[in-house]
């Protein structure tokens, strides 16, 4: 019996201190996985943390049935249409130095951003979130509870999520990735259910755009 127990204190050193999701964060995780359809409103804050520099951006987000639309307008405009297990990237030219700019279009089949891999997992399926990003903590801050989880990919360092208990919802979702880049997504406005035109998830390509490769 002893031997036993060793071994598990072992295995915990190596393994890291990962926990069980409580029953309140799968609630309220479970919350926006069951919607068939959402809409909410997004801040981005990137804040590169060894240079000291921040942008912020501002949009909107789609979700229905595995397939997610998402526009941000900061400095200029970005949109991501993921369907079909593919992410189609658009970036828009800054009107301010060339409003004679192309699009640039970028196709992602293998290398998909971690914005956008995080946000489908999170919204489409709660037991599959849980299984991949595991929990580490949770702790209760201010009326919010923090929840600390251990990220599945590599090029992140860490990944958590900060709920309103009150409301039952997730105020905000912080990412730090391996190159020191500190990304909040303030989430607002959420709207479960919300059902949109299926266009909004089609990309339309125009005769001006120059694709970029993967």
């Amino acid at each position: 019996m002893k031997f036993l127990f060793i071994l598990g204190l072992l295995a915990m050193s190596f393994l890291g201190p990962v926990a069980f999701a409580s029953a309140q964060l799968t609630k309220i995780l479970e919350k926006y996985s069951k919607s068939s359809a959402l809409e909410v409103q997004i801040k981005k804050i990137d804040e590169k943390i060894t240079l000291g520099s921040k942008s912020t951006s501002q949009g909107t987000m789609k979700y229905a049935a595995g397939k997610i639309y998402l526009i941000l307008e900061g400095d200029v405009k970005t949109e991501f249409f993921y369907k079909d297990k593919k992410i189609t990237l658009v970036e828009h030219p800054d009107q301010d130095f060339d409003k004679e700019g192309k699009r640039k279009v970028t196709i992602l089949s293998k290398n998909k951003p971690v914005l956008i891999e995080g946000l489908l997992k999170l919204f489409s399926n709660t037991k599959s979130f849980l299984k991949e990003f595991k929990v580490i903590s949770e702790k209760e801050e201010d009326g919010s509870l923090i929840v600390s989880l251990e990220p599945p990919q590599k090029n992140l360092k860490s990944f958590s999520l900060v709920i309103n208990k009150k409301e039952k919802r997730i105020d905000s979702i912080i990412f730090v990735d391996d190159v020191d880049t500190k990304t909040t997504l303030e989430l607002s406005n959420f709207k479960p259910n919300k059902k949109n035109p299926q266009s909004t998830f089609e990309f339309e390509p125009k005769p001006s755009d120059e694709v970029i490769p993967e």
